[in-house]
């Protein structure tokens, strides 16, 4: 019981962090991921205004997919247990995930300067699908090793 109880305090913890980042400005979050793009071309001496644009939306796509895929799978670690179906398992933990990334979206629609994007909620999701399938296959391919 108290590995269940840690297991979701993992998921919750980890929405309370995308709720945190999501609960910011359009400014703040914007000067953040910035500031990480500006420190990757600092560091190869990289000055294209073009480049760097594209190099800042990617960023931030990357950082929706990979925060969901853990999410995914933390959430799929949460689900799992040994009399349900992994299958069961697997599609519940992606249904959770995306009507996580759902309410994430409409949360930013109340924050000055964001918007909720459909295609975030499509980023998140696949991010999460791919995280929910890493523990899966984990879980089939721990009993072959």
């Amino acid at each position: 019981m108290k590995k269940k109880i840690f297991k979701w305090s993992l998921v919750v913890l980890l929405m309370f962090i995308i709720f945190y980042f999501s609960n910011q400005s359009s400014n703040v979050s914007s000067t953040t991921s910035s500031g990480i793009v500006k420190n990757i071309f600092d560091l190869f001496n990289l000055n294209d205004i073009f480049v760097f644009d594209a190099f800042h939306t990617l960023i931030r796509k990357m950082a929706h997919f990979s925060i969901y895929l853990l999410l995914g799978f933390l959430v799929y670690n949460a689900l799992f247990n040994k009399k349900t179906s992994s299958i069961n398992v697997l599609l519940h933990a992606i249904l959770i995930v995306c009507l996580y990334a759902i309410s994430d979206e409409i949360h930013q629609l109340f924050i000055m300067g964001r918007s909720g994007e459909i295609r975030d909620v499509l980023i998140d999701t696949i991010g999460g699908s791919v995280g929910s399938l890493l523990y899966y296959f984990y879980t089939k391919l721990k009993y072959f090793i």
